[in-house]
């Protein structure tokens, strides 16, 4: 993901995610898997001229993010890109906007 966001010029991104200690890892506030190929690799792209911040939000704070993680789950084809939302993207994104 991190490469998708630098080959098409962002500098400065907010990752968010439910997974706690994934934030924490990436944070530096953990020691797990320190030193693991995907950790060191996302660490590379933070090293960049570009500032990547990760934060941590609870799954009904970012119901599209979990919607589209749940979407892509079974499928092992690798990375989906949409050129326009999905009706299920925008609905979720209207109760979010409603406070729903």
């Amino acid at each position: 993901m991190l490469e998708c966001v630098w080959e098409r010029g962002f500098r400065k991104v907010i990752i968010e995610s439910d997974n706690l200690e994934a934030i924490r890892i990436l944070n530096g506030n953990s020691c797990a898997l320190a030193g693991h190929g995907l950790v060191s690799t996302i660490l590379n792209y933070m090293s960049r001229a570009c500032t990547v911040v990760f934060q941590h939000v609870g799954r009904n704070g970012n119901r599209i993010a979990d919607w589209l993680a749940a979407f892509n789950r079974d499928d092992r084809s690798g990375l989906f890109q949409f050129h326009e939302a999905l009706i299920e993207v925008l609905n979720l994104l209207q109760q979010d906007v409603m406070g729903v």
